[in-house]
């Protein structure tokens, strides 16, 4: 059976940076990938419309349709992509009788609702998608129109929402076929490669599930049960791609990479044994991170390491479920950089209970730490963590809109708390990122990557937003003193 996956485009979705004519990074979609390799080992076959790297027409992207000519059409959004979908498929509708199944985490949490307001999606794939996409294309091409023996999907029947039983996780991740990159050309996936500018590359999954509860990350979606791949095979897929796709660079998308300490250590001696030499990143979290752990990673190729630091205030850390403090990462931080390992650190603003003071010690707080590089989003609560049930309930943070496509993080909130309203957030966001670039040591390192080689404008988006906020800001109060 034919199965086509749509990644629609999501450029000018995000508000903070302008989007360029230049080389952009584009994330591969490691999850669709991985569905189209597990579907086409059993039989079907899988296509895939990257629109966010082909730009194509509404009259184009049509016409892609009907020359494959596919029995089922897929979409996986993100929560603030989920309406690019549906304008899509109400097209895609009127046209063609293909089935359309949505899955990923946004419909995931709201399979009831998605269902019941947009009668255009015919089916929701809830979890992990693999064994239910197979079971429902199966049944669909043998003609079984009963889904209900099928876990993990949702769907209606005579205008009944019908929710089938959860379907478990996958304990033995290994028995998964790689990402079928077949789908995708290299050239179209680009990183900022140190010395070498934009360049091909690859991400890597090396498990699943996340043991931790932060309450403003999903938990139905994670098991809290790591599932880890044997780190042979983890090395044969980055060796296969470097030899096939020329791939330059990797991205590892675990959330804690180096939660199991041997499973690292297992990667990284596979990858020095191999004399793998080809630079990566990773995330993790802070108490994972030791001076043997990153001395590995560092000898392995690890580039860069980020960690996700939130808040600088101690007291919203805890109730978020951090379960981390401040000093953890500052000496998390001090033991990646003096290794010699570049660092990024991740800040949210707009926490429950959230203020100006509390901001004002996130900011300091990044500024403290050896850090050199910074993300900083507005709280969004997301459906499916427990952030979004607290600002339903208006629990020290108030949802102010339903409309997922103002869920951006990035140059927009939709939210507010007792003591900041949302323009205050957007400024503090502004705020936070020109205080943070705006230093002599981060500006001389971003110098020193300029003169090295790095000389795509993605690297230095970040950079160029916060000198033109400041120049701005400057201009502003000469003004005002004439």
């Amino acid at each position: 059976m034919k199965v086509l996956f749509i990644r629609p485009a999501f450029s000018g979705i995000y508000k903070v940076f302008k989007e360029t004519k230049s080389p952009k990074l584009v994330l591969p979609s490691t999850g669709i990938l991985y569905l189209a390799s597990y579907l086409k080992k059993h039989g079907h076959r899988v296509f895939l419309i990257d629109n966010e790297v082909k730009n194509y027409s509404i009259e184009e992207l049509l016409r892609e349709i009907e020359r494959i000519e596919p029995a089922v059409i897929g979409f996986g959004p993100t929560t603030p992509e989920f309406f690019n979908c549906i304008e899509i498929v109400r097209i895609i509708k009127k046209s063609f009788k293909a089935k359309i199944v949505f899955g990923a985490s946004h419909v995931s949490a709201l399979p009831e609702e998605t269902l019941k307001d947009y009668p255009e999606i015919d089916f929701v794939i809830r979890g992990e998608g693999e064994i239910t996409m197979l079971e429902f294309l199966n049944a669909l091409e043998n003609g079984n129109s009963d889904y209900a023996g099928i876990k993990g999907l949702s769907f209606r029947r005579d205008e009944q929402i019908i929710y089938n039983e959860g379907r478990p996780f996958i304990d033995d991740i290994d028995t998964l076929p790689w990402p079928d990159r077949d789908l995708m050309a290299p050239e179209d996936y680009l990183y900022s490669v140190p010395k070498k500018g934009m360049r091909p590359f690859g991400t890597i999954l090396t498990g699943r599930g996340c043991p931790y509860n932060c309450s403003y990350c999903y938990s139905f979606f994670n098991s809290r049960r790591m599932r880890v791949r044997n780190p042979v095979d983890i090395v044969d897929e980055i060796e296969y791609c470097v030899k096939k796709y020329k791939h330059e660079y990797f991205v590892f998308l675990d959330e804690s990479f180096s939660y199991k300490k041997e499973h690292v250590f297992k990667i990284c001696e596979e990858m020095i044994n191999r004399k793998i030499s080809i630079p990566w990143w990773c995330m993790t979290r802070a108490n994972l991170v030791t001076q043997e752990i990153v001395s590995i990673m560092k000898k392995a190729g690890c580039h860069m390491i980020s960690l996700g630091v939130e808040s600088g205030d101690q007291g919203i850390l805890n109730k978020v479920e951090k379960k981390l403090l401040l000093e953890d990462f500052e000496r998390a931080f001090k033991i990646i950089k003096d290794i010699g390992i570049e660092t990024r650190g991740s800040f949210i603003i707009g926490f429950p209970f959230e203020t100006l003071e509390t901001v004002r010690k996130t900011i300091d707080f990044s500024k403290r730490l050896k850090i050199d590089r910074a993300n900083f989003n507005i709280m969004t609560p997301l459906p499916g963590t427990e952030i979004y049930n607290q600002a339903l309930k208006e629990e020290g943070i108030k949802l102010l809109t339903s409309d997922w496509r103002e869920f951006t993080r990035w140059g927009n909130a939709v939210i507010e708390t007792p003591s900041l309203k949302p323009d205050q957030m957007k400024a503090l966001q502004k705020q936070a990122i020109t205080e943070f670039y705006c230093r002599p040591r981060i500006i001389w390192n971003h110098l020193l990557h300029f003169i090295q080689g790095e000389r795509d404008f993605f690297y230095y988006r970040p950079l160029l937003f916060a000198l033109s906020n400041y120049l701005k800001f400057l201009l502003i109060r000469l003004k005002g003193k004439n």
